[in-house]
């Protein structure tokens, strides 16, 4: 947003480097399921009978984290994955390279959206974004499918 163009040149320039560098997949995929679930440990605001949106199973932060998984895991061979740093472009990446189908992106870019949306809509209310757990269970459902999709485990629920 500003600050120096050359030091904004070398930092996308360290960024991309950084991000496409090989990565072990499984040491890769365990460590952010591990990091995930000590994240949700601290921040989940889930309840019997509630969803936190932003750090539930099948929330926000899930798709956010699979992203990045697949980021780190595929940049190396397809550069143009570090072209973007929001998540729905990200995601149309994957799609576009032939990371990720189509409908899979689909269903993520809709939950994230949807979502973000109600996150938005909560806090302009000023309340929590926490909802009902019958709420959104399709695009949660399809969230912790493609969670346990790519790092092959029901450790998210």
């Amino acid at each position: 947003v500003a600050g120096d163009a050359h030091v904004g040149k070398k930092f996308e320039t360290v960024r991309r480097e950084v991000l496409s560098q090989k990565r072990a997949s499984v040491e890769l995929r365990k460590d952010i399921a591990d990091m995930r679930e000590k994240m949700r440990e601290s921040l989940d605001k889930s309840r019997e009978g509630e969803f936190d949106l932003k750090h539930g199973v099948g929330g926000i932060a899930d798709i956010e984290f699979m992203v990045q998984c697949g980021v780190l895991s595929w940049a190396c061979d397809t550069l143009a994955l570090t072209d973007f740093t929001d998540n729905i472009r990200l995601l149309a990446g994957f799609a576009q390279n032939g990371k990720m189908p189509e409908n899979d992106v689909v269903l993520l870019s809709d939950a994230y959206r949807t979502f973000r949306a109600e996150v938005h809509r909560l806090t302009l209310q000023e309340r929590s974004a926490i909802v009902s757990d019958e709420r959104y269970a399709k695009e949660r459902a399809n969230v912790k499918r493609l969670w346990r999709e790519m790092f092959g485990s029901d450790s998210n629920g």
